[in-house]
Parts: C-alpha cells; structure tokens; sequence
C-alpha cells in the first residue's frame, strides 16, 4: 500500500489525498464519484451500467497514479519492484 499524501508533500500538500485528488493533480481531470452509485446496491445479482463503470474507474485509476508517481520520481523504484511482485 502507498501512502498518497506522503508522495504528494513534494506539491507542498500535507492533507489526505484521495483518488480524485490525485487524479486532478497529476492529470488535470475530473473524477466523478457519484455518491448514488457508490451507495447504491451492489450485492445485486447484475450491476448496472453505472456500477459497472464506477467500479471500472476506481480500479484503474490507482493504477495510473501509481504508474504517474514513478514516472515523476514520487516514489522509488524499490518500491515499485516489491508492490509489483
């Protein structure tokens, strides 16, 4: 697990950094987290379209920071070769 707020303190941020937080910093973009969908129902048998898009969404876009924070040095390689194991 990475701490985002300890590879953001370098953009002088010393707040929790959420997902959407990271996103607009390293990609300037928007990313919705629509409180309907996250608190609808996911124990149902077939999600729905936005579920499906939601949960879509909130597994890649660690993987993009993550892939960002290496590339601007954020986080050290070691650190990238034992998460990656």
């Amino acid at each position: 697990m990475i701490e985002l707020s300890k590879c953001f303190s370098s953009f002088g941020l010393s707040n929790p950094i959420g997902i959407k937080n990271a996103m607009a910093l390293l990609f300037q973009v928007n990313f919705p987290k629509s409180k309907s969908v996250s608190t609808s129902n996911w124990a149902r048998k077939a999600l729905t379209l936005p579920q499906i898009q939601y949960a879509a969404a909130d597994a890649y876009a660690p993987v993009l920071i993550f892939k960002a924070l290496l590339d601007l040095n954020l986080i050290s390689a070691d650190i990238a070769n034992i998460t990656t194991q």
